[in-house]
């Protein structure tokens, strides 16, 4: 088969620390020019996923994850305002998946 296939990116950053260097259109066109048809990105916090969706919601597949900053990388899975975020945002905008989210060792033994 000769046909070129897409390259879907399932796994894609767009965080704060990124947007001035990289505005969105500047984003996407990488992208585009790196041949990548769809990817699914995520952000911490949310805001840097939303704005690579609204500049191509063609081209970017939203992902959620528990964090509206990377330092919750570590105590999401025992911060209770997390629920109330996350079903705030899936009532707010669509979203294909919830995650990456990051679980290690002991912090997975979560029965109290």
């Amino acid at each position: 088969m000769n046909a070129k296939q897409p390259v879907f990116d399932v796994h894609i950053h767009y965080s704060h620390d990124v947007w001035d260097k990289l505005p969105p259109h500047a984003a996407i066109a990488r992208l585009h020019a790196a041949g990548i048809s769809r990817a699914m990105v995520s952000s911490s916090g949310d805001m840097g996923t939303r704005r690579l969706y609204n500049a191509a919601p063609d081209r970017v597949i939203p992902s959620l994850r528990p964090y509206r900053m990377r330092g919750d990388l570590n105590s999401w899975m025992h911060d209770p305002s997390v629920i109330p975020y996350l079903e705030q945002k899936l009532a707010e905008h669509p979203y294909a998946a919830i995650g990456e989210f990051h679980l290690e060792g002991e912090q997975a033994d979560l029965i109290r």
